[in-house]
């Protein structure tokens, strides 16, 4: 499960590259000036935040660095999202939902995103953390969900997000096929993200995986 994540098959990548940032804020956080400095002088295309709220959006003030609010639902527990990006990279932003009808789920962010003479279709995702059965079930429908929306796509698919699971588990690979989705972690190794604390301790929950006309590098 593991030694495969240190090899990747050599792709041939042309035309224009896109940054994209991934960061889940951690809700109670007030490190504001840290995570601002760190965003602009990444100086990424686009960034994906999650566990935020109305707080870190305004102590954030990326507007002010030439970022743009490409849809956002900033909330007081942990499933807030805010999605920015460079002027004219996203359009047709839309926030929804995935799973049962009847459930509390969290927002979901998606777009198109161009750029050069690319085009792909965007989804940001934060499913429900698995600390019970029914919590874990609900991960599980979300992820399917999602699974089935990206095999519908005529556009390459960029899936990012603090997904809640590693990708040793059966609904990660079931996503990942259904999808037709590569991960990004390939030919980089064990890329561990929670919890930071604990880094000998720490899994892979926070992915971004693509379709096969995107290669990372």
């Amino acid at each position: 499960q593991i030694l495969p994540l240190y090899f990747s098959e050599e792709v041939a990548s042309e035309g224009e590259e896109l940054e994209l940032i991934i960061f889940n804020l951690l809700r109670p956080n007030r490190q504001f000036d840290d995570v601002r400095e760190y965003l602009v002088e990444s100086d990424a295309d686009v960034i994906l935040l999650l566990e935020v709220d109305h707080d870190w959006v305004r102590e954030l003030d990326l507007e002010r660095f030439d970022y743009e609010v490409v849809a956002a639902e900033p909330r007081t527990d942990t499933s807030g999202i805010v999605l920015y990006a460079r002027p004219g990279l996203c359009d047709d932003a839309e926030i929804v939902t995935f799973g049962p009808e009847d459930e509390w789920l969290p927002p979901i962010i998606h777009c198109t995103l161009e750029w050069g003479d690319r085009e792909a279709v965007f989804i940001g995702m934060h499913p429900s953390p698995p600390k019970t059965e029914h919590g874990a079930g609900i991960r599980n429908f979300q992820l399917e969900e999602a699974g089935e929306w990206v095999a519908k796509q005529d556009h390459p698919v960029i899936l990012a997000g603090d997904l809640n699971t590693t990708p040793f588990s059966p609904a990660f690979r079931e996503l990942m096929a259904r999808g037709n989705l590569l991960n990004s972690q390939r030919g980089y190794g064990y890329q561990w993200s929670w919890p930071v604390e604990y880094p000998f301790l720490a899994i892979p929950i926070d992915h971004c995986l693509h379709g096969p006309l995107i290669a990372t590098t």
